[in-house]
């Protein structure tokens, strides 16, 4: 019967002690199998890996999923740019009518401020520059312009 011991050559783990090298996530992915695959060969430990390598995989099926789940998608951004735009134009439509007071305003201008917040947050978690991130990026800086002049007094 082989022990764990004769399955390693112990010669290159003393060169990697005095010399460590960096390596790509697929090369430490495949010395890792390549391990593995070795102390599974020998008889003594082949009831403990299976069920291990049965987890792993269950394990790794749970992490995509919920990875997926909570991804940002280029829909979210443009679901929550159209709905700035929306909230936008209502508070500009009430801003016109002089029977509206600026104190009954206010609500619709922290919602527009509260939804830029969080488009910015949604805007840095997804990639490229396309056409859609500028378009954001304009209503993010229209909502952020008329979010500081109402709080400043501009309408008053």
């Amino acid at each position: 019967m082989n022990s764990l011991y004769s399955i390693y050559n112990t010669s290159s783990i003393s060169s990697y002690k005095t010399q460590p090298q960096t390596y790509t996530a697929q090369a430490t992915t495949e010395m890792f199998q390549d391990v593995l695959k070795r102390v599974s060969d020998t008889q003594e430990i082949q009831h403990i890996v299976q069920p291990v390598q049965k987890d792993i995989t269950k394990v790794k099926e749970i992490e995509l999923s919920q990875f997926k789940e909570n991804q940002i998608t280029h829909q979210d951004v443009f679901d929550h740019t159209l709905r700035l735009v929306d909230r936008l134009d209502r508070y500009s439509k009430e801003l016109m009518n002089p029977s509206r007071a600026l104190k009954d305003i206010e609500p619709i201008i922290d919602e527009i401020n509260v939804d830029a917040e969080e488009l910015m947050a949604e805007m840095t978690s997804i990639n490229g520059t396309d056409d859609l991130k500028t378009i954001a990026s304009e209503c993010l800086v229209a909502a952020s312009t008329e979010y500081l002049k109402f709080k400043r007094g501009d309408y008053v």
